[in-house]
């Protein structure tokens, strides 16, 4: 069976890779990162593009730079078409999509995670990625361009492979297997519910 495919972001590995915060939201969200990282990582193909290096590279401390790099070479860096890439971030962002038009490397990682075929986009970016308030319209362009959109996903709420994850009202509480809330940004609106395929 093939694995699933999870494109990961640069917030993830930021989480994943950064020394412990003291903050106890971004600590709590350091910890869930490593957690699945120890325990989910291996059910599926991760993959990252160009954005989630460049910003990776960027962070002006050289020994953090090194440990986040060394989280991505446990996936494959993909390189979806310029062209392509290029066409669906900017219509991604404003004034025809949901994300501000300043919001180029957020566009590029939903562009690429859609044109790579990704199942899942990890991340802890509620601002833009992981937003529900912009996903019909992210949904909606996708389509119009030919795409189906990644579920976006922090850490806590990608599942076990062999697993499909239900959202919002239409989550029937009697079939579920485990029923995970989060607990930061916007995501406590949405009920993710994670029942056997």
């Amino acid at each position: 069976m093939k694995k699933p495919t999870v494109y990961l972001e640069i917030s993830f590995i930021n989480r994943l890779a950064d020394p412990l915060k003291r903050d106890p939201r971004t600590r709590q969200q350091q910890l869930d990162s490593r957690e699945w990282w120890r325990t989910y990582r291996q059910r599926y193909t991760l993959v990252f593009s160009s954005a989630t290096l460049q910003e990776c590279s960027r962070y002006p401390i050289a020994h953090i730079v090194r440990l986040r790099v060394r989280h991505l070479a446990a996936a494959r860096r993909l390189r979806p078409v310029s062209s392509e890439l290029s066409i669906l971030s900017a219509a991604l962002r404003q004034p025809h999509g949901p994300l501000p038009s300043a919001e180029l490397l957020d566009a590029n990682h939903l562009a690429s995670a859609a044109i790579l075929g990704c199942r899942f986009l990890l991340t802890w970016n509620q601002k833009h990625l992981a937003n529900p308030f912009n996903r019909e319209r992210v949904d909606t362009i996708m389509e119009e361009h030919g795409y189906k959109a990644p579920t976006h996903r922090h850490a806590r709420g990608v599942p076990p492979s062999g697993y499909r994850v239900v959202l919002g009202p239409e989550a029937d509480r009697a079939t579920c297997s485990r029923i995970s809330t989060l607990s930061v940004g916007v995501w406590p609106l949405s009920l993710i519910t994670i029942t056997s395929a």
